[in-house]
């Protein structure tokens, strides 16, 4: 278990179990049910952390329920939690000690009225498949490189979904798209005519069989346009697709700013195409 704080959430467990159920809860499971789920799946695993996390959330919003303050309280009085913290600086200690003492208090205080729970932000994708996108390098480390504020192309090849919530995995997810870039670099917008003659970059993640792929990069997420600013330049292009077996549908995805700041190829490219030889 990775802890990194004293906090209440400040460790992976706790972390988990505070973002599942409140996913749960703000997607319309009852509460009834969003607990025995949460309890099922956690209260065996470490136990003080269980009740302390869900005994903090439920006390917050005003669903706080009996069995849950009584158990909470029990391990704040019995030091349970205290125990994994044996070795830890005075300091460290104390001040996880705090933290559970004013929870004991919020838990002994008269109720909250209740509120509603908010839900994690959702990723849900800007393109379709199919799309071709324009991008512009604008991230800030790259302002010294020669490919600030460049543009690259992509191409809408895969759209992959992740559940926000591991219990009920079909409540509500998360999408995302990903791009395959194409082999060009230039200083403005291109005319659309010219992908039909482009070819896909071919990256360097290959298959067991060690054919090469084609690189997927990351298309949409909230904290993009500080590093890409993207502008949709054909919707739904007849253009061909890349092959759907050598797609490298990597996890995160890959930046192209990384991939043209730190890689030569690039830049040889985007000279080559600037001089036309």
């Amino acid at each position: 278990m990775g802890t990194w704080g004293t906090g209440m959430y400040d460790d992976d467990t706790a972390l988990d179990i505070k973002q599942e159920y409140q996913a749960l809860l703000a997607y319309g499971v009852p509460e009834e049910e969003a607990f025995k789920l949460l309890k099922t799946e956690y209260a065996g695993v470490n136990d003080s952390v269980f009740w302390l996390v869900i005994a903090s959330i439920q006390q917050k919003y005003g669903i706080l329920m009996e069995e849950v303050k009584e158990n909470a309280l029990f391990h704040i009085k019995e030091g349970s939690d205290l125990e994994s913290w044996e070795g830890s600086a005075s300091k460290s200690i104390k001040k996880r000690e705090k933290v559970l003492n004013d929870l004991k208090e919020k838990l002994l205080a008269p109720p909250l009225p209740k509120r509603k729970v908010p839900g994690p932000r959702i990723q849900k994708p800007r393109w379709k498949i199919g799309d071709v996108v324009v991008s512009q390098v604008v991230a800030s480390e790259c302002k010294d490189s020669w490919c600030y504020n460049k543009y690259i192309l992509y191409r809408v090849a895969h759209l992959k979904t992740s559940p926000v919530s591991r219990l009920k995995p079909d409540l509500i997810y998360n999408e995302w798209a990903y791009g395959a870039l194409y082999d060009w670099v230039g200083d403005e917008i291109p005319d659309s005519a010219i992908i039909k003659n482009l070819d896909y970059y071919k990256c360097s993640a290959s298959d067991k069989s060690g054919v090469v792929k084609i690189g997927i990069h990351l298309a949409s997420m909230a904290w993009i346009p500080r590093i890409e600013k993207y502008t949709l330049l054909l919707r739904g292009s007849e253009y061909p697709m890349p092959p759907e077996e050598e797609i490298f549908k990597s996890r995160t995805g890959i930046l192209a700013t990384a991939e043209l700041a730190y890689n030569p190829y690039f830049k040889e490219l985007y000279e080559r195409l600037k001089t036309g030889k």
